[in-house]
Parts: structure tokens; C-alpha cells; sequence
């Protein structure tokens, strides 16, 4: 609790120094919340479900490109937790059953203090993404008699957003967030509160000497500007490569992320930045594991799915070549950090005796990130070609080839799996300096 107050007597100083500064920014914002909550459950399904979340923010310009921001949020979480049950049949001829749910459902109320750090595009059309500390307060426990949260949370939330500043210094804007709790919020099979928002706001930007260049500012004209920023988003197929994979199939997944490309000399350039990676590959054949391959000690068939989500930082050297229309190629490294991993699909186990025959059916949704390594790396390869766009702009049409070095499980039951991938994305880039 001391915590909190500390925080929150951090904001009030914010928001009084801002009060008498001419470089601060009002926003209003509205929007919806898809709780992701972090859980520890290995089986039973936890389903998002959505809620409002709305808020006063404030940002201060430390310069034209950083600046900070606090301010207060409603939000309001709601969770559903769905746990396998299977009825007790006895010696049932020619019998069916699925495997099927029993629900559990909360929700809660807090009020959240963010105080984050953003980096923007100093421009009227502008691009800023944050990082930065939370500090929230339970206001309501919707379901008081199953379920005690505490009376606090804290964790990290990141924002990406773009805004477009008018003539008498309106703004508007629209951003996504994405939250991750430290606090355990004693939710049976759960872990960590979790929010992805999406939300659209209204803002002011106070008028000073500092903020006219600001508001006014335009991309910058140059032919070969020194510092750009990418927003780019796309697909992947992952391609399981090593001992036994024959039994795997590749699958699609998705990407996105941003990345700063530094201009160097001639036409080489250096490239990084964050992008989040959802990773999958399938099994369909006999298996005692729904997401490895396992010589099975009884008789079922397995058609599932595995997804792994990841946060990745690359880092490329790229050479690039022609005129108006630019192609490029390099070669570089990644770090991914595995945030999450689960399996989905559904598995036949047939049974029979003289007197009977069964068949049973489970609907898989399984929790299964203890079972990966929490880091991967590796080597990458770049192509693609720039296309100018509005005279300023480029659309950047990328294909990346990734190749892990090392194996995504922790324990090798029956061989090693690496799980390369092929990335297809489109970008938007911005020159910035």
C-alpha cells in the first residue's frame, strides 16, 4: 500500500507541474479491454472476454520527439475459466461422449495509474509508442464470495497509438495498450491480470513557442534522411525441422511489430525493434502428447494444434539497390522471448472388448508454456523492396527467412524439434530525422 501512495504522490507533482507548464497535453480516451489473463493452469480453457476501460491522460514534451505521460483509468476485467469434466459411463456399447466444460466467471473493477515514457513522430500526422509502470486499485469484486483479489496490482504496459493534430490544437487520436500484472490475483487456476485495449480519444495541446513547430511540423522531405521508423504487420508459416518431423505440419501464424532503421553510409542500413510472433505447427497421427510426437502407450489419435507467442528483437544489416523503386536484402540475428504457448484441437481414444466398443472424444485447450524454453535465438535473412508512396512515405514488401539454433522444448522425449519460419509483412515507413 505504500507503494501506491508513493505513486500516486508522484502523479499529483506530475499533474501540478503540468498545470503550470505550457508544454502538456490533455487526452480523454474511451475504449474496450480483452482480458489475457497469465495463468498456471495446464489444462481447461480460459476464454477473453471484453469490458470498458476510460481515462484523463496527460503528456508532457520533453522534446520533439520524447515526452512523458500519467494520468488515470477505469478499467473493468472479466475472466472465464472453462474446466474439463468427463461423465463416469460404464461398458456402454457403441458409445460416444466429448469431453466438455464447466464455466466459472469473475469480474473487477480498478483504478489504474500509469506513468509511461513515449517516443513520436514529431509530425501532424504522428506515430509514438510507450513503455512504462503501473500502479491499480481494486475498486469492486464483482463476485465477492468465490473470488479475493487483492486490493492492488502493479506490472509494465506498453501503448502504440497515432494522432492527428488540427490547426487550433485538437487532437485526435486512436491507440492500442497492452498490460501484464505482477501482482497474483487468487483466481483459482490463474495467475497475473492481462489486458489488451483498444481505445479512441480526443486531446488539447496547450499552445506555447516550443509546441508551434510541433503542431506544424511535416515529414521530412529529404531524399536519404538518417533515421526512420517501420510499422509493419503480416503472416508466418513455421516449418518444424529435426528429429521425427515428419509427424508435424506447418501451420500459418501472424506478426507485427515496429523497428528503427539507422541509415548508414552508401546504401547500407542497420535495423531493429520489437515485434510480436504467434508461431504454430500441428500434429495429426498417433501420439500419447498432444503437441509432441510420443510413441503411444495406448491407442489415440491426436489432431491438434500448437501455437507459441513470442516477443522478438531482430537485428539486421541490410544492402539496398536501385532508384525510385528500392530493393533490399541483408542478414542478421533475433532474440525471442516466449511469453505463452497452448494447444488446441481434439484427440480419439477407441476402446473394446468382446462386450463393448468406446470411443471417446476430448476437446483439447491446453495450457502448455512450462514446456518450452523461455528463449530462442538465431539467424535471419531479409528481402523485399520499397515502394514510394504520397511522395514522403514507403510500403515495405518484406519476406524473412528465420532459423532458431536452438530446440523449443525443454525436455527432448523422443528427438529435438527447431521450429524455423518464413515471415511475409507489410510496412509503413516514416522518415524522422
Amino acid at each position: 500500500m505504500n507503494q501506491l501512495r508513493i505513486f500516486l504522490f508522484a502523479v499529483i507533482i506530475n499533474l501540478s507541474f503540468f498545470a503550470f507548464s505550457q508544454r502538456f497535453a490533455v487526452n480523454l480516451s474511451s475504449g474496450i479491454n480483452f482480458s489475457t489473463i497469465n495463468y498456471n493452469s495446464s489444462s481447461g480453457k480460459w476464454q477473453s472476454l471484453t469490458g470498458p476501460v476510460n481515462g484523463v491522460s496527460m503528456d508532457y514534451n520533453l522534446t520533439n520527439f520524447l515526452s512523458i505521460r500519467t494520468g488515470i483509468d477505469y478499467l473493468s476485467i472479466s475472466y472465464k475459466y472453462k474446466n474439463y469434466y468427463n461423465p463416469q459411463l460404464y461398458l456402454i456399447e457403441s458409445s460416444f461422449w466429448p469431453g466438455y466444460f464447466i464455466q466459472q466467471e469473475w469480474r473487477v473493477s480498478y483504478l489504474r495509474f500509469p506513468l509511461s515514457l513515449s517516443f513520436r513522430t514529431p509530425t501532424r500526422l504522428s506515430f509514438y509508442t510507450s513503455a512504462g509502470y503501473y500502479f491499480s486499485s481494486l475498486l469492486k469484486n464483482h463476485v465477492t464470495n468465490e473470488f479475493n483479489p487483492p486490493d492492488k496490482d502493479q506490472g509494465l504496459i506498453f501503448i502504440h497509438g497515432l494522432s492527428y493534430h488540427f490547426e487550433n490544437n485538437l487532437k485526435v487520436f486512436t491507440e492500442v495498450r497492452y498490460s501484464i500484472g505482477k501482482e497474483e490475483i487468487k483466481i483459482p487456476n490463474g495467475d497475473k491480470n492481462g489486458t489488451i485495449e483498444l481505445s479512441l480519444g480526443l486531446g488539447y495541446q496547450f499552445p506555447s513557442s516550443s509546441n508551434k513547430k510541433y503542431n506544424k511540423n511535416s515529414f521530412k522531405d529529404s531524399l536519404n534522411p538518417l533515421l526512420l521508423i517501420e510499422y509493419t504487420a503480416g503472416s508466418n508459416m513455421s516449418i518444424p525441422v529435426g528429429d521425427n518431423e515428419a509427424y508435424y505440419q506447418p501451420e500459418p501464424g501472424i506478426c507485427a511489430g515496429f523497428s528503427f532503421i539507422i541509415q548508414g553510409k552508401g546504401n547500407l542500413s542497420l535495423i531493429t525493434g520489437i515485434e510480436y510472433h504467434r508461431r504454430s505447427y500441428s500434429l495429426q497421427d498417433s501420439s500419447s502428447l498432444y503437441y509432441y510426437y510420443s510413441q503411444p502407450a495406448i491407442s489415440k489419435y491426436v489432431d491438434a494444434k500448437t501455437s507459441i507467442d513470442y516477443l522478438t528483437v531482430p537485428i539486421s544489416v541490410n544492402f539496398s539497390f536501385g532508384n525510385k523503386t528500392k530493393f533490399y536484402w541483408g542478414i542478421g540475428l533475433y532474440d525471442a522471448i516466449r511469453i505463452n504457448a497452448r494447444v488446441t484441437g481434439i484427440t480419439i481414444r477407441d476402446s473394446q472388448s468382446e462386450a463393448y466398443v468406446v470411443k471417446e472424444k476430448l476437446q483439447v485447450y491446453d495450457n502448455i508454456k512450462d514446456e518450452f524454453n523461455n528463449n530462442e535465438m538465431g539467424w535471419l535473412l531479409n528481402a523485399g523492396a520499397f515502394l514510394p508512396v504520397f511522395r514522403k512515405y514507403r510500403l515495405d514488401i518484406g519476406l524473412r527467412y528465420q532459423s532458431a539454433f536452438n530446440d523449443i522444448f525443454k525436455q527432448a522425449y523422443q528427438g529435438n524439434i527447431r521450429l524455423n519460419s518464413i515471415n511475409m509483412t507489410v510496412g509503413f515507413i516514416i522518415p524522422i530525422i
